[in-house]
């Protein structure tokens, strides 16, 4: 009998020691887990796109045209142009068949690529009017331009 005290003493030495090391095994798993996902989130968050509007023309009786260059991020795909007043209410939208030429509803962006983008004006539109164009694209959301003054 005097046996038994002493295997009770090994046997919690080695349960102690086994918790010890499940729990050093779960704090590395969870430590490693959470850096993975603060890394892609990071990751996700420098992708977004940038969109930079360098300059626009809106003509009251022919194209409206926006220069543009991607900055970052995926490719981006510009599907509407949306012209506003000096008030922020629209005034047109391009968008849809045939926006930007025939056959062509859409227009692919290039990270460090100038790109112009240009479809017929709406009508609308006043010759002498301060407006702004606001570019939109598929899945980043929406880019606008300076103020600018409509010519004929």
């Amino acid at each position: 009998m005097s046996n038994v005290p002493k295997n009770l003493n090994a046997v919690n030495k080695i349960l102690l020691i086994s918790v010890i090391i499940a729990l050093v095994v779960v704090s590395i798993t969870v430590g490693f887990i959470g850096n993975y996902k603060t890394n892609s989130i990071q990751s996700n968050y420098n992708q977004l796109t940038s969109i930079e509007v360098l300059g626009a023309n809106v003509s009251a009786s022919g194209q409206t045209t926006v220069y543009l260059e991607q900055t970052s991020g995926s490719p981006a795909i510009v599907n509407a142009l949306t012209i506003k007043d000096s008030s922020g209410n629209t005034t047109a939208t391009i968008s849809g068949t045939n926006a930007f030429g025939a056959g062509v509803n859409t227009v692919s962006l290039t990270v460090g690529k100038f790109t112009t983008v240009s479809g017929n004006t709406p009508k609308g539109i006043i010759a002498g009017s301060t407006y702004t164009v606001t570019v939109t694209t598929l899945a980043d959301g929406s880019f606008v331009s300076l103020s600018v003054v409509a010519t004929t």
